[in-house]
């Protein structure tokens, strides 16, 4: 996993989305795939769409793209 795309700053969601980033630590490689699949199964193509995506043991995160002043 490169975690350069969570930096928003670096990789704003407005201009970066549809970026999925997988954080699953500590676990077997059939356990990490079974997860991933399920969360990653469980999103749809709107939810992902302009936004950064972090999937973790505890579930999904969605960043959503900051308002423009």
């Amino acid at each position: 996993m490169d975690k350069d795309f969570t930096r928003s700053m670096r990789f704003p969601p407005a201009r970066c989305g549809d970026i999925i980033v997988a954080k699953l630590h500590g676990m077997t490689v059939a356990e990490t795939t079974a997860l991933f699949r399920r969360r990653f199964e469980s999103l749809t193509e709107d939810q992902v769409r302009g936004r950064l995506v972090i999937i973790t043991r505890d579930g999904i995160r969605l960043r959503l793209a900051t308002p423009k002043a």
